[in-house]
């Protein structure tokens, strides 16, 4: 309790301080809605807890009726939220890009609604926004283990690769959590057009090439290896590549 009260009074001395306590959060659904569900229990806990005025932003991107039904309860339970619904699919890139122009604050980002980032980790990359920085990423440490060598192995080497072509100084492009200043990113979408996972490279590649500034936040991944993903792994990776190698041929024009 007296670590959480400190966080707390923490928090509210660097926000005091500074120019703004507002946030506009976006979280993305398709076909995992009882995940949400989950996870909007534990997002308006922690912003209650920190006393950070929030908006949540629900982006659906084209869900089945299952999971819209379930949407429907959660908007009458988080009146206060926006709720938005593709009637198709448009891709994770989409969904983004439409809670951004939805979003009502400054301060702005996403995270990833199974929150293998965990939710805590929005106060310091806040509290960069806050001190003058323009993007703040979270940069994910994996704890090393058998089972997720694969990915790892994969994801580090689209890591080294992409910041290699761009010429980006090594950020973790793809993770699942972000927060920028809202009036800095709304100008630079248009030059983002991949609608799907691939837009997280496209945006970072985007700010860095405009001059903002971006730091990184290091954060220790909750990895949760039961939980149903719409990222198809290699199939995936192989989409990546070949969107990385069109976007690494337009920096030679």
């Amino acid at each position: 309790m007296f670590v959480c009260a400190n966080v707390r009074t923490f928090a509210h001395r660097v926000i005091n301080k500074n120019m703004t306590n507002k946030i506009s959060l976006i979280l993305t659904t398709y076909n995992d809605a009882k995940i949400l569900s989950d996870s909007l229990i534990e997002i308006t806990k922690f912003f209650e807890f920190i006393k950070i005025e929030y908006e949540l932003l629900i982006i659906d991107d084209g869900s089945n009726q299952e999971n819209k039904s379930i949407l429907k309860i959660l908007e009458k339970k988080y009146p206060t939220a926006v709720f938005f619904y593709f009637e198709n699919n448009q891709g994770r890139g989409a969904a983004v890009k439409k809670g951004i122009e939805l979003a009502a604050n400054e301060i702005t980002g996403f995270i990833d609604n199974d929150l293998e980032i965990p939710i805590h980790y929005i106060l310091p990359m806040f509290i960069e926004i806050n001190n003058s920085c323009d993007f703040v990423i979270a940069r994910r440490i994996y704890k090393m283990e058998l089972k997720n060598f694969v990915r790892y192995f994969f994801t580090s080497g689209y890591h080294f690769l992409a910041n290699f072509l761009l010429k980006l100084p090594n950020y973790d492009t793809e993770s699942g959590c972000k927060l920028f200043k809202r009036s800095l990113i709304l100008p630079l979408l248009k030059y983002t057009p991949n609608n799907r996972w691939f837009w997280d490279t496209e945006i970072v590649y985007t700010a860095h090439i405009h001059k903002l500034k971006i730091k990184e936040v290091v954060i220790a991944l909750n990895k949760k290896y039961y939980i149903f993903t719409t990222v198809r792994f290699f199939s995936d990776i192989i989409e990546y590549s070949k969107n990385l190698i069109k976007l690494w041929l337009t920096t030679k024009k």
